[in-house]
């Protein structure tokens, strides 16, 4: 059964055929998701509500990336649905396949507020994956800097190294990311830490960027 097609199906015509197999909402596809993996993923809320009033799924159900359907909704960037599971117990923390967690979603996609919903509920802000990179190695190579400023308020370390030895600030000016990069030297990054590669974060830069850093920080460019 494509699971996805029928995720995309109008709400009554759904709740018929529901009606007439109630084993549909157990059944999985072969993503060893559930209707409801699919239906979060989607956004589908009157459908969600429907299926948790007509079956007993647990919370946290994953599918073969281990994703649960608060990550899927969290990926979807569906608030509604993602403080709909955090009320029913799901695991802020709990990480897919690639040590992905709900945190790093939202602070990849840039949702604020799912963000903030997700701290507020004990969400981790150090969470590391399986590059240890963390939600603000996300922030800063991606040029989100509202999402960077609220990790960094809520506890984000600014000198955290991932695998290769980056912190943030590297990845932000590898990546050209003026705005983040001055957001993180302002909260505490340190321009002098090397990588694996013995280089600092400034020796990424590509020249443009590195003016604007000389331009509105000349004392820290002196020191490198």
């Amino acid at each position: 059964m494509d699971f996805y097609k029928l995720s995309q199906e109008d709400f009554h015509t759904l709740e018929e055929k529901i009606n007439e197999n109630n084993d549909i909402l157990s059944k999985k596809d072969s993503n060893d998701r559930l209707l409801l993996h699919w239906a979060c993923l989607a956004g589908r809320e009157q459908l969600v509500d429907f299926i948790l009033k007509n079956s007993s799924p647990e919370v946290d159900a994953e599918d073969d990336s281990q994703a649960t359907c608060l990550i899927l909704s969290v990926l979807g960037g569906h608030f509604g649905l993602a403080q709909l599971f955090i009320s029913k117990g799901a695991d802020v923390n709990h990480k897919k396949q690639g040590g992905h967690s709900s945190v790093q979603y939202a602070a990849s996609k840039g949702y604020k507020n799912i963000l903030e919903l997700l701290i507020k509920n004990g969400a981790d802000v150090n969470v590391l994956d399986d590059r240890q990179d963390s939600p603000l190695h996300r922030a800063a190579t991606l040029g989100r800097t509202g999402v960077a400023k609220i990790l960094i308020e809520n506890g984000a370390k600014v000198n955290v190294q991932n695998r290769e030895g980056n912190t943030p600030f590297h990845l932000a000016l590898e990546d050209e990311q003026s705005e983040v990069a001055f957001l993180l030297f302002e909260s505490g990054a340190d321009p002098k830490i090397l990588n694996r590669a013995k280089q600092t974060a400034i020796d990424l830069c590509k020249p443009n960027i590195k003016k604007q850093m000389r331009d509105k920080y000349p004392d820290m460019l002196s020191e490198n």
